[in-house]
């Protein structure tokens, strides 16, 4: 046992919040998911700050929002990305190892192909390559890589010989597509006709993989003293968003993601509607180690709202996002790539890119199917307000921008 708590990091990816029961699905099976929500705290209102991999990883490890930390695009095939960006120190794993922990990663990285520098584990590749190792899958005799992370983070938590507390991360690549997970599973999801078997599959396969991890810190004896997360880093259209593909919008399919946390000090049943981001993760963390963050980040500890001492925590949620219409030329045509911002105030969505402003009301349509902008420009003019004022706040030139255009030219201040 040591002072500072361990910290437990478990996230998927493209995993929406309406896919587990904790989150209003009702035919999902998550059984561990759902002990892990009523064991601590469940955010129902949490939001990406990016809906795509890379650019929402760099921020949930700098508590910084991508036009701060200049990754705004998924990379491939560079060795470092966070080193060729000078942020590597900025990392929280970085500001971890120097105050003693242990920090261990593996899964899918998405910042590039090689350890960063922080960790003292590391088991991670970077995208693509689907679910199963060699290509192999179920009916092949294959192994299923989110098992074989696992296997390999429960062996590490069994045999680790230090004192030391530790940070350890597992990134699991599925739901993303391709849609293919344990044979079982998908099954369980074809006899009952749910449209993408294999989406609602590696939910239910992810989810035996945090009760097996979850065994593993009851049988070290570890358990008492972590504190553990399961999130995803943004969500998944099933390519109904007329264009686009199965992200890369401001909706909520792809924006709302599922946040857990259960450990020492978290009250159980605990449910938290206030407005967060994956921003907010790196500042929880330090706060929960007991390390000072930089004065520079973004997000904020989500540790005052666990205890019930958050009473002027933000009212919005602010967004940024690139689209893209998969029916162009990215590279021949400039239509084809799309700079966004957008706020969402619990009710309302105000999106907005260059001459346009896409307003929504999720009282009444929380399928974001109907534009009411044109039917409510003082809404819209209250919102292009506030995301100004955030904007500016968050020194984002291109939200200014956007916020002014909307409102006739007028500075973007709040109302």
């Amino acid at each position: 046992m040591t002072d500072q708590p361990n910290i437990l990091v478990l996230f998927s990816d493209q995993q929406r919040a309406d896919s587990l029961p904790s989150y209003g699905n009702s035919f999902v099976s998550a059984p561990y998911l759902d002990r892990m929500a009523r064991d601590g705290a469940r955010f129902s209102q949490c939001r990406t700050v990016f809906p795509v991999c890379t650019p929402a990883r760099a921020s949930m490890w700098t508590g910084k929002f991508p036009h701060s930390h200049g990754i705004e695009k998924n990379v491939y095939g560079v060795p470092d990305l966070l080193a060729d960006r000078g942020l590597t120190d900025q990392t929280v794993f970085a500001l971890l190892r120097g105050a003693g922990y242990q920090c261990g990663y593996w899964g899918k990285w998405h910042l590039g192909e090689a350890n960063p520098g922080p960790f003292d584990e590391w088991h991670a590749f970077n995208s693509w390559g689907g679910h199963w190792q060699d290509h192999r899958q179920h009916f092949q005799g294959g192994t299923y890589i989110p098992d074989r992370d696992t296997d390999a983070m429960i062996t590490w938590l069994h045999e680790r010989e230090t004192t030391r507390p530790f940070c350890s991360v597992i990134s699991w690549y599925p739901p993303h597509d391709p849609f293919s997970c344990p044979l079982d599973t998908m099954d369980h999801y074809r006899r009952m006709g749910v449209p993408c078997p294999g989406y609602y599959g590696s939910v239910t396969a992810l989810d035996r993989c945090v009760g097996r991890i979850m065994a593993a810190l009851e049988e070290t004896g570890q358990a008492g003293n972590t504190i553990v997360f399961y999130y995803s880093d943004h969500g998944e259209t099933f390519r109904a968003r007329d264009g686009v593909t199965s992200k890369f919008v401001c909706t909520e399919d792809s924006v709302h993601v599922p946040f857990l946390m259960r450990g020492p000090g978290i009250a159980d049943n605990l449910v938290i509607d206030e407005l967060i981001g994956l921003q907010d993760l790196m500042p929880t963390m330090l706060d929960i180690a007991g390390v000072a963050a930089p004065a520079d980040l973004q997000g904020r500890s989500l540790m005052p709202l666990i205890r019930g001492e958050a009473p002027d925590w933000r009212d919005i949620a602010y967004i940024e996002n690139e689209t893209h219409n998969i029916m162009r030329d990215s590279d021949a045509d400039p239509r084809a790539r799309r700079r966004q911002r957008a706020v969402f105030d619990g009710r309302h969505k105000l999106i907005l890119e260059d001459g346009q402003a896409i307003l929504f009301d999720l009282a009444v349509d929380p399928e974001e199917r109907i534009d009411v902008s044109a039917a409510n420009p003082a809404e819209v003019a209250r919102l292009a307000g506030r995301l100004g004022a955030e904007a500016a706040r968050l020194d984002d030139p291109l939200g200014c921008k956007l916020a002014e255009a909307a409102l006739g030219g007028r500075a973007a201040l709040a109302s």
